[in-house]
């Protein structure tokens, strides 16, 4: 397991803004962030964003009401997932 894919923030906001969820990444490896399949932000080393080796799902996903499973994964330059957390969020 690679101590560069973590989780740096979390907190449910709405049903459509994951509250920030995002972490750092292995700028080397990564090249793709996805969350239950979907692509999420990147911001690897060299980016222009202020926050280098990043990833944020910002408002890719809708939560549904109950419980939800996320599953955030680190994929190498050929979409193969060579990392991942899992979360469960509960949304009322």
């Amino acid at each position: 397991v690679s101590e560069f894919f973590t989780i740096m923030r979390w907190r449910s906001v709405s049903a459509a803004d994951l509250g920030g969820l995002g972490g750092k990444i292995d700028p080397v490896r990564t090249a793709s962030v996805t969350v239950n399949g979907v692509s999420v932000t990147t911001n690897p080393y060299g980016s222009t964003a202020a926050a280098d080796n990043t990833w944020s799902a910002g408002s890719a996903l809708t939560l549904n009401p109950g419980l939800n499973t996320l599953l955030c994964e680190a994929r190498d330059e050929n979409g193969v997932a060579f990392n991942s957390l899992t979360l469960v969020q509960v949304y009322l």
